[in-house]
């Protein structure tokens, strides 16, 4: 498929439950960590469908920012009706939410015509380089040899010989004026979905807890008055391995029991007593 001719600028994966059906819909939107890439039955809403009696509709997209997040519900929130969302963000949304930033990171750069949204309008672009890498993403070649040419630059910055935007955010916070603009536009962002939602109440959650983002999205959800749920990133990678946490940037099937489980009770406390 040519990107251009999805919105979303790539698919991710859609599970759709029964849209009859009289149980409580949940609706869980998020990147790469509620994309399925372990399987089934192994993901945080999988262990909340094995413990609560509800209809599970998911749409998870690896490397997702905000903006697409956003469009995903845009496009099935009326479709699915559903009683409760779940947002799942993440540290790297501020880069992905923000072109000049996204093309200045060797770690979270997802080289692929993205949408972004400026001034109040969306608009594609390729988030690396010269205009004509923008081309070489539809040559599976081409785009298997500079995708291994910046894996190589990533390697390279995490070992000190080069700079990545995220230095830059880190050392400066909301001094560094590009990450400034992208707060504000995860915010305008955040606020898009609260008001698409209408009454639907919304739940976000982030999957790290790292700063300058953390204390951002706490401020962001607050200021919209979405229930920003702070400990389950500090749970979830509590009970990964010592090792793992240390290598990798997922959570195995501990990190996403230990994040159902919480958002288990949480649910039956706030939505189910009374149901």
């Amino acid at each position: 498929m040519n990107q251009r001719e999805c919105i979303l600028g790539w698919k991710g994966v859609k599970i759709m439950g029964d849209l009859q059906s009289k149980k409580m819909k949940i609706f869980f939107v998020g990147d790469s960590f509620t994309s399925p890439y372990l399987g089934k039955s192994e993901m945080y809403y999988d262990v909340i469908n094995k413990n609560i009696d509800i209809e599970l509709f998911v749409y998870g997209g690896g490397g997702y920012g905000t903006l697409q997040e956003y469009l995903v519900i845009n496009k099935y929130v009326d479709e699915i009706k559903p009683d409760l969302i779940i947002l799942q963000a993440c540290s790297n949304d501020f880069i992905n939410n923000d072109w000049n930033l996204e093309k200045r990171s060797f770690v979270h750069n997802n080289y692929t015509i993205r949408p972004y949204y400026e001034k109040g309008t969306i608009v594609y672009r390729f988030p690396r380089g010269p205009f004509f890498r923008e081309f070489i993403t539809y040559s599976r070649l081409a785009y298997f040899l500079i995708r291994r040419y910046d894996i190589i630059l990533a390697r390279l910055n995490n070992i000190g010989y080069l700079n990545t935007v995220e230095k830059y955010i880190g050392a400066e916070g909301l001094n560094f004026i590009e990450f400034k603009r992208s707060v504000d536009t995860t915010s305008e962002l955040i606020g898009m979905i609260k008001k698409r939602c209408g009454k639907i109440p919304i739940v976000a959650f982030s999957v790290f807890e790292d700063e300058p983002y953390f204390s951002q999205f706490k401020d962001i959800f607050r200021k919209h008055n979405i229930n920003f749920l702070e400990n389950i990133p500090e749970l979830a990678w509590a009970r990964e391995d010592r090792k793992w946490r240390k290598n990798n940037e997922h959570w195995t099937k501990k990190g996403h029991a230990a994040c159902g489980e919480y958002l288990t009770e949480y649910i039956k406390i706030n939505f189910l007593i009374n149901r």
